[in-house]
Order: structure tokens, then C-alpha cells, then sequence
């Protein structure tokens, strides 16, 4: 049950009830449109019937996003909430439909984001002890929280946004005007061109892709660059996907299968992944692949870390519960000193995180452009669920509030 439908049901009677149509909605909406002002931005917002502008009024314009209400209900919490994560709440479940401009909706509740952003509180963190603790104790804990509903997913609905190879990690922008295929073509050859300056050319070398999804770096790997690739997931229907699209090698199970495998690796890629793994299990990660990789070998790590500027708590809160459950961030620096506690020495260091704001945003167009399609696989909720959490996560990085780093790494 989401946070809006559980809250709904005691929701205080508001000073405001006997209002209705315009009057209802300019007072209800008083603090929102001031924020607004400030801002220069304006949004529709519809009950009922009525429909007003609330804002700065000087920008309307056609790009102005309406939101409309579905009920005085919970059109009432919300405004009396105010916060970003009742209002993403609200739209997944279909209380409060978008209209317009999807762009501009998202730049207007960023901006009550950054105004109402609040803290972790105690109870939060009594929650991320409790996930933290049960993915250390548990593998099937861990299985549940590290690929979840979100990547077992329809791949068909997939492959309606993301590039051929089935990349649902950062591209990266060699030139703004990239599409999602060459961005992640240019990924590839990054770390082609890494593992050349570093005196390891991929031809007929091992390569170990861990958190592989549905297989098609390691594919790409094996075809173009003529390496021995195997791939490792611990989701079922990645490892179906890999093996009967790309004929991909995989090792389904947790990464600590990796060490009875009997291989050794040249190149480790661990791309989108870590993000999902406690601090000990991140430990863990790294203490396995350091055991599987031969001495002059190299690892190269993506991965999202919590930046300096940190704006983002109920966007954070709605990844938690609808997204990611147990998505746990740390910052660059203790990456970093985690990278070399765990015997790693870091010889490459790239903070792309205009590259994961430009990847969201492709995948956000593609997704708006399928909507047909991808209700019929994953059903109208889901879909907005994939647009609102990705277009957030574009707004964020690409405004700075949020960290893509890439890194090479070879044993210190």
C-alpha cells in the first residue's frame, strides 16, 4: 500500500471542505503558488471540473503542465502535505493525472523538492538497518532487494526504451546530440580504450561482466572486441533474456558463486550494480572479484554515488519504496577508500554525471514515445513509474545533485 492510499484514510477534516471549484483550489494551493512566484513558474491545476492557473501567471503559456485532480480528497492531502513524494505517489496511482509538458511537470516539483526537502528520520533509519541487516544475514533477502520486481519486468518493455544492447546503466556523451545507441557504443569503447593504455588489448583476453542484466555488454564484448565473456546475475529472467538473445555465457547466483567458478579474469566490468549492495556486501563484492582477477588485470567500476550537494531526500524516499527497495548510496569518498581498503589502486577517475542526466532523458523521450505499447506489457501503473522516476533522475544529474562515477582499478 503506497503512503498516499495508507494516509488518505485519516485525513483530518480541512478548514477548506465546504470550499469548492476556483476559491478551493486558490486557497488550498496558497503556499505551492507562492513557491511558484518566486520561481517564475506556473502549473494548471484541475478539480472537478475547474481548471486555474496557479503561479506565476506571466508564464503561462501551451509548454504549462496541468495537474489534475481526481478527487477533493486527495487533492486536499496533497496540498496539505506539499512534498514531493505524496505528489509522485499520487500520479503513479493515478489520483493525480499530468497533462502537457511531462519536462515542465518534473522542473515544478523539483523545485517544491528542494523547498520541502526533510531529513532521514529515525524511523527511516531504523529501516535501512533493518534492509542492511537482513541482505548481510539472508541471500534470499538479498535476491529480493538486489533484483527486485523492477528488473524482472516484461524484457519486451525494455527493449521499447533502451538501446540494442540492452543497457539500463549510464551512456556516455561524447556530443550532447547522441542517441542511446551511441552513447553506449561510447561506453564500450572507453573501456576498450582503458584497457589498451593500461597494456591489456581485449582480444582473446577473459572478461567477467558482474550485475551483467540481460547480457549484452558481454555479448558486445565477445563480438566486437574478441574477448572470452561471462556474464553473472542472480535474476532468472535476465540470464532466460541473455542466453536466448545473445547466446550469452552466464553464471546465474550471487556473486560469491564467482570464487568456486575455477576462472580468472584479465577484465572485470561492474557497471549499475553496486548501488544495490549494502557496505558489506559492497566489501564483499570487491574481495571476490580481487580473488578472480589475475594479477595485471583491471576492473572497471560505474556507479552512482550521493553527491555533496544533496537535495533529494523524497525523490530518494520514492526510489526506496517503488523502485529499488534497500538502493543505498555512498558518497565518492568512502567509494573511494573502499576501492583501496579493499587492496585496489585507483588509476582512472571520471565524475560523468552530465552523462547519466542526458542517458535518463533519452530513455524518458523513448518511454513517452511507447506509452501504448508499454501499458499493454506492464500495466498503466508501472509505466508511470518508469517516466517519473527516470525523468526525476534526469533533472537531478543533469542540475548537479547527482554523481556518475567511473573508474579503473588494478590491484595496489
Amino acid at each position: 500500500m503506497s503512503l498516499l492510499r495508507a494516509n488518505t484514510g485519516i485525513l483530518p477534516r480541512s478548514k477548506y471542505t465546504t470550499l469548492r471549484g476556483a476559491d478551493l483550489i486558490e486557497r488550498s494551493t496558497k503556499l505551492f503558488a507562492d513557491m511558484l512566484v518566486a520561481r517564475q513558474l506556473c502549473v494548471l491545476v484541475s478539480l472537478e471540473g475547474t481548471s486555474i492557473p496557479i503561479g506565476e501567471v506571466a508564464h503561462l503559456n501551451n509548454e504549462t503542465p496541468e495537474f489534475a485532480f481526481k478527487s477533493n480528497r486527495s487533492f486536499q492531502f496533497l496540498f496539505q502535505k506539499n512534498r514531493l513524494l505524496y505528489f509522485a505517489l499520487a500520479y503513479i496511482d493515478g489520483q493525480m493525472a499530468v497533462n502537457g509538458s511531462f519536462e515542465k511537470a518534473i522542473e515544478i516539483l523539483d523545485a517544491l523538492n528542494v523547498e520541502t526537502d526533510q531529513p532521514r528520520t529515525f524511523i527511516e533509519y531504523c529501516q535501512t538497518v533493518w534492509f542492511r541487516l537482513n541482505k548481510r544475514l539472508s541471500y534470499r533477502s538479498a535476491l529480493r532487494f538486489e533484483s527486485n520486481g523492477h528488473y524482472g519486468n516484461n524484457a519486451r518493455a525494455y527493449e521499447l526504451f533502451l538501446d540494442s544492447h540492452m543497457q539500463y546503466t549510464c551512456g556516455r556523451f561524447e556530443a550532447e546530440n547522441y542517441n542511446i545507441e551511441q552513447a553506449q557504443l561510447a561506453k564500450f569503447a572507453l573501456i576498450n580504450e582503458l584497457a589498451i593504455k593500461y597494456g591489456i588489448p581485449l582480444a582473446g583476453k577473459d572478461h567477467l561482466d558482474i550485475g551483467c542484466g540481460w547480457g549484452g555488454m558481454a555479448a558486445y564484448f565477445q563480438e566486437t572486441f574478441k574477448t572470452r565473456s561471462l556474464g553473472n546475475t542472480n535474476s532468472l529472467s535476465q540470464l532466460q533474456y541473455a542466453e536466448s538473445r545473445y547466446g550469452s555465457e552466464v553464471l546465474f547466483g550471487d556473486f560469491l558463486r564467482l570464487r568456486k567458478a575455477g576462472r580468472r579474469f584479465d577484465l572485470i566490468t561492474i557497471v549499475g550494480m553496486i548501488e544495490h549492495l549494502t557496505p558489506s556486501r559492497r566489501s564483499q563484492l570487491l574481495c571476490v572479484a580481487k580473488d578472480v582477477l589475475r594479477d595485471n588485470g583491471l576492473i572497471f567500476i560505474q556507479c552512482i554515488t550521493k553527491p555533496k550537494l544533496w537535495i533529494g531526500g523524497d525523490a530518494y524516499r520514492f526510489v526506496q519504496q517503488e523502485v529499488f527497495p534497500g538502493h543505498y548510496l555512498e558518497s565518492s569518498q568512502q567509494t573511494e577508500h573502499r576501492f583501496e581498503a579493499s587492496g585496489f589502486e585507483i588509476l582512472e577517475r571520471f565524475d560523468d554525471g552530465r552523462d547519466y542526466g542526458l542517458t535518463a532523458a533519452r530513455w524518458a523521450q523513448n518511454i513517452q514515445q511507447n506509452k501504448a505499447a508499454l501499458i499493454d506489457l506492464v500495466g498503466a501503473r508501472q509505466y508511470r513509474i518508469y517516466l517519473a522516476y527516470l525523468s526525476f533522475a534526469s533533472r537531478m544529474f543533469s542540475t548537479g545533485r547527482g554523481d556518475l562515477m567511473r573508474y579503473l582499478l588494478r590491484k595496489a
